[in-house]
């Protein structure tokens, strides 16, 4: 019974390292059913590192079932450094299966500074199959900050999938030193989403950049769900540079609907000082509902039950602050609430 045979495969992978049982996982691997083929691959995962077992799994590579060498890809990605798994793998990058393209590319993400994978994982940028375009992106943040890669991923911020455009902005995201001019030029873009990805991208850079036209601009283009982006990528600021920049979006013709959601990530991510956190909290006061980052942020704290039906802060909260912080109501009054 094939089933039984594949529970067999999955039970013995905990005593892999032990020699008669690596040998009998190696003789399942041409198993008739690819279901025990692949779980005899994943219970092999483990010991990857032994000579025998990579040469097996490599062979594997190029099994008929997709399953099955999706599953050897994924079980070789420990030893992605060894030079012969390493091709094999950059192989499985024109495998006629998008998932297993996907896997070789995920497989390869902990050697993407090899210029021979590098390489290979930019020619996957262009993949006909958004998923592994997607995750050709992923592997390839690790090495963002170098030039032939950024151009790269910058190009991707305009696919004609949103998976892709995210994922390429969120590596562009960790770039301290990123090439501003080539994203701000899609901030013109015609299509939001397009226009969304360039801001996320620069977000490691708006707080530090002196161009307030610039930080303004891009405020107004990422929308709330932005937050997880500007968690990751923000620096820690003075409270009161953010003051500056909420005034002058105040003064704009068309303030950022989003202002207030912004705000209140900015000032919870300035810091831990009281100003920061008091600021931030009257502005969530002052909204309807507290965005998911946001909300998360003051769990964290221990400042709002996670398990609270209406997610607002408490009065308690704001007069506590208060008492600890004392110009909290004149400096709330300062940016609009």
């Amino acid at each position: 019974n094939e089933d039984v045979r594949w529970a067999a495969a999955g039970a013995l992978a905990s005593v892999a390292h032990v020699d008669r049982v690596q040998q009998a996982l190696i003789e399942k691997l041409d198993d008739s059913y690819k279901g025990v083929r692949g779980g005899a691959a994943w219970a092999l995962a483990s010991v990857a590192h032994v000579d025998r077992v990579q040469q097996a799994l490599i062979q594997k590579l190029d099994d008929t079932g997709t399953n099955v060498r999706r599953v050897a890809a994924e079980a070789l990605r420990s030893v992605a450094h060894v030079d012969r798994v390493q091709q094999a793998l950059i192989q499985k990058l024109d495998d006629p299966e998008a998932l297993v393209r996907r896997d070789a590319a995920e497989a390869l993400t902990s050697v993407a500074h090899v210029h021979r994978v590098q390489q290979a994982l930019i020619q996957k940028l262009d993949d006909p199959e958004a998923l592994v375009r997607k995750y050709a992106a992923e592997a390839l943040r690790s090495v963002a900050p170098l030039d032939r890669v950024q151009n790269a991923l910058i190009q991707k911020l305009g696919d004609t999938d949103v998976s892709v455009r995210r994922t390429a902005a969120w590596a562009l995201a960790s770039v301290a030193h990123v090439d501003q001019a080539q994203i701000i030029q899609k901030l013109d873009h015609p299509e939001e989403e397009v226009r969304w990805a360039a801001a996320w991208a620069l977000a490691s850079v708006i707080s530090r950049s002196a161009n307030t036209p610039l930080r303004i601009r891009l405020f107004a283009t990422i929308s709330p769900d932005a937050g997880l982006a500007l968690r990751g990528g923000l620096p820690r600021t003075a409270p009161r540079s953010w003051m500056s920049v909420l005034q002058e979006m105040d003064s704009m013709p068309q303030p950022s609907p989003w202002r207030q959601d912004i705000a209140a990530l900015a000032f919870g991510l300035a810091g831990t000082g009281k100003a920061s956190y008091a600021l931030g909290l009257a502005i969530i006061l002052k909204s309807e509902s507290i965005p998911l980052p946001v909300r998360d942020w003051l769990v964290q704290r221990g400042d709002l039950d996670p398990d609270q039906p209406a997610l607002d802060p408490r009065a308690a909260d704001t007069k506590r602050l208060a008492s600890t912080w004392p110009n909290f109501y004149e400096d709330a009054s300062q940016i609009g609430t």
